[in-house]
């Protein structure tokens, strides 16, 4: 709103001539009409924002852990567990499942970078 205003004492002149403050002022209109909209739909949406940002707190904290454990166990095992738990998290219906995404996600990344790009990745205890 702020830029909004200013905008206004910048002046808008017209729709063939447009002034210094025309842009700025429609693009301050546009965004506050997007943000009324989505401010609506959120106060619609309460139990499944706060979802949302459960899940986004245990993907942070998923990804702190991968940071920690990533030399000590090696990036097979701890980007599978990572991106298994991300796929749960998206909603995938069984654990299956994300092991399974998790584990063609790992794989491809290992092969694309280490394998044919020749990366190095941290081995870990399990040597792999």
């Amino acid at each position: 709103m702020f830029v909004g205003v200013k905008s206004l004492h910048l002046g808008l002149g017209t729709f063939s001539s447009p002034g210094s403050g025309f842009m700025p002022f429609l693009i301050s209109l546009i965004t506050f009409i997007l943000s009324v909209t989505m401010i609506a739909q959120a106060s619609s949406m309460r139990e499944e924002v706060i979802k949302l940002r459960a899940d986004a707190l245990w993907i942070i904290f998923s990804m702190i852990i991968y940071c920690v454990i990533l030399k000590r166990v090696g990036y097979i095992p701890s980007s599978l567990m990572l991106w298994t738990l991300i796929f749960k998290l998206a909603g995938t219906r069984s654990w299956i499942w994300a092991l399974a995404q998790g584990g063609i996600v790992t794989f491809l990344s290992y092969t694309i970078f280490g394998i044919i790009l020749g990366l190095n990745f941290p081995v870990g205890i399990f040597f792999f």
